[in-house]
């Protein structure tokens, strides 16, 4: 079948195209490589296989943003930002890996510089019909997608797999109530394949095979996600922040599969019912990053999004022996700087109400149980944070980290006092023991608890489609997030205005979404239109804005850049020393810990292994 391709100026056409298998081919052609011949086989190589994704000119936008006419003409006030992303051409080779070269791919950027909606066009158009990829983010161009096996012999096969912020979603909505055990089935049965036994075991997953997934923590649903994509054997295996959530084991763990994968599928990893090595084909792997940890030795190619002038650039170039840490350097560039202790402290007391409320105690649990579907999640917790205390809130994947933040949000959200023995909740329910927390003040629209976490940004990510970035800061995202899922309505909750646009306004500017020259022009974009990294700012600007009496950030550095990611740490340390907020900081990365962090509680199993200072 002749290799076919679209080119469009409008809409979007994909060429998906059947080849005959390479595996023979490409063995013959890089049976007699060498170490110092890597870079010019790869080369010659590369000019005789096609490559697995083609793009031509191409030219992204996310979907519905601006009609065509609108684009054509200039007469959006989104059309800059989505410009940022000049038309571009970007070749994926199969995984021709052949001595220290390696042959995986990583794409690098900073936030915002176009990362997302290039991982978002790959997912979106590999799973879709004609008809619906009329609508989808290539405006126009080409892109070529060259399938060398047909996935309709092998249903369990598939072409393109991957581990993102969409396919965690899509999981949670999708599969919620389901077994991790039969998550990992794809074409049905009730037998793990060989690939989920042996990845399984290595990831640590065991006992987790008998849980629901909605009683799973982030860090377990990523380990999950990354066995269905792998035991589908995929052509393509694309990882788009797959690391984030993961304890340093996990993390461990991913880092030697992803070098298994790239080197092909062996007996190591297929554990039986496989030949020889040699004749086992070989999966691509396409990383999208920001941390230098996360960048294999197996990964030989790397493209750069918006490095040059920031000016939407895409240039792709071999390895060539560089460090990881040299690979991230140019996304650690950065000219913002952190926000003076006079102008927090101005941005502190601006419509500050003075109250007789001033409660020592923020939070206090006593003797906690907390369960769901018969799983317990916590147990005899005793817990005090006190006004002006900074912890960091440490454990494992499965500890009940994220459950403990989201009970914290719930019940200062319910302005109730505590919550007593058998009271229940959407996300769990207390078996036994108290929790106390600081409620919001909901005339004055601060105080009480904010909070930041990757369950609600999924949650964003699927419900907020229609809001405007500005609409999210004024409301306060832990308010709309807290009325969703308590099905009340946000007017209940907030009974006075939004917050003033001018605080919202300045904690945007501090985290960069607000550029320097005063263009807010991204406040009236729809959430939807901005970058997973410009999402996390967004909602930790939303958080700042409400002036919490006790900020909770779970994993707030996840989908960051280095330099988005040292900026937030940096405000957050600033407010801290300028004002008497609390902090709760949930991380498994203890390079975050900002320097007023000097206390903690560890959390293993579900219960205390420390609490005290660091």
């Amino acid at each position: 079948m002749p290799f076919r391709r679209l080119i469009i100026s409008k809409g979007i056409a994909i060429s998906a195209v059947q080849k005959p298998n390479l595996t023979s081919f490409r063995r013959r052609l890089l049976s007699s490589c060498s170490t110092s011949d890597v870079i010019d086989e790869k080369l010659t190589t590369q000019s005789i296989i096609s490559p697995l994704v083609r793009f031509e000119s191409a030219r992204l936008q996310y979907p519905s943003v601006v009609s065509a006419s609108d684009f054509d003409h200039g007469l959006n006030d989104d059309i800059e930002e989505i410009k940022k992303l000049n038309p571009f051409d970007l070749n994926i080779f199969p995984n021709l890996e052949c001595g220290s070269g390696g042959g995986g791919h990583v794409v690098l950027g900073k936030n915002g510089s176009g990362k997302t909606l290039l991982s978002q066009t790959l997912i979106n158009s590999l799973n879709n019909d004609k008809s619906e990829l009329q609508s989808s983010s290539i405006r126009s161009g080409s892109v070529e997608i060259n399938k060398t096996r047909d996935d309709s012999i092998n249903r369990s096969h598939r072409w393109l797999t991957h581990v993102s912020f969409e396919s965690h979603s899509e999981l949670l909505l999708n599969e919620n109530t389901t077994t991790v055990h039969r998550a990992l089935i794809p074409g049905g049965g009730n037998r793990l394949s060989p690939t989920a036994k042996f990845l399984v075991v290595r990831l640590g997953m065991y006992p987790l095979l008998p849980r629901f997934i909605n009683t799973l923590s982030t860090g377990e649903i990523r380990r999950l996600l990354l066995v269905r994509a792998l035991v589908s054997k995929p052509e393509l295996l694309l990882l788009d922040n797959a690391f984030d959530g993961l304890d340093v084991h996990g993390r461990k763990g991913l880092m030697d599969i992803i070098e298994r994968v790239l080197k092909g599928f062996r007996m190591d990893i297929l554990v039986q019912g496989v030949g020889d090595a040699k004749d086992t084909a070989r999966t691509q792997i396409m990383l999208f990053s920001h941390r230098a940890e996360e960048i294999s030795d197996g990964m030989g190619t790397v493209t750069y999004l918006g490095l040059v002038n920031d000016n939407g650039s895409v240039t792709t170039e071999e390895r060539l022996g560089r460090s990881a840490s040299e690979l991230v350097e140019p996304l650690s560039l950065s000219s913002l700087n952190s926000p003076s202790e006079a102008e927090i402290s101005h941005f502190w007391q601006e419509g500050k109400v003075d109250s007789t409320k001033n409660d020592g105690i923020l939070v206090e649990a006593e003797n906690l149980h907390v369960t769901r579907d018969d799983t317990m999640l916590l147990s005899n917790l005793d817990w005090v944070v006190k006004r002006g205390e900074r912890w960091h809130l440490g454990g494992s994947n499965g500890s009940g980290k994220s459950t403990l933040s989201r009970l914290l949000l719930r019940i200062s959200m319910d302005n109730s006092s505590e919550w007593e023995c058998s009271t229940s909740g959407r996300d769990a329910k207390v078996e036994g023991g108290k929790l106390h927390v600081t409620s919001s003040s909901h005339h004055t629209k601060r105080g009480g608890v904010a909070l930041v976490s990757t369950e609600l940004h999924l949650h964003a990510a699927q419900n907020w489609s229609n809001r405007t970035v500005l609409e999210v800061l004024t409301s306060g995202a832990s308010f709309i997030f807290d009325a969703d899922r308590s099905s009340k309505n946000l007017s209940q909750i907030r009974v006075n205005t939004p917050v003033d646009i001018d605080i919202a306004t300045t904690a945007a500017k501090w985290l960069g979404l607000v550029k320097k020259d005063n263009d807010n022009s991204i406040l009236n974009r729809k959430f939807s239109a901005l970058s997973q990294g410009e999402q996390k700012l967004a909602l930790i600007a939303s958080a700042l804005a409400l002036r919490p009496s006790l900020l909770v950030l779970d994993e707030a550095g996840q989908g960051l850049d280095p330099c988005n990611r040292k900026l937030v740490l940096n405000v957050i340390e600033e407010i801290c020393q300028a004002t008497d907020m609390s902090l709760i900081y949930i991380t498994h990365h203890n390079e975050e810990l900002i320097p007023s962090i000097n206390r903690r509680l560890s959390l293993e199993g579900g219960k205390s292994v420390y609490c005290g200072a660091i």
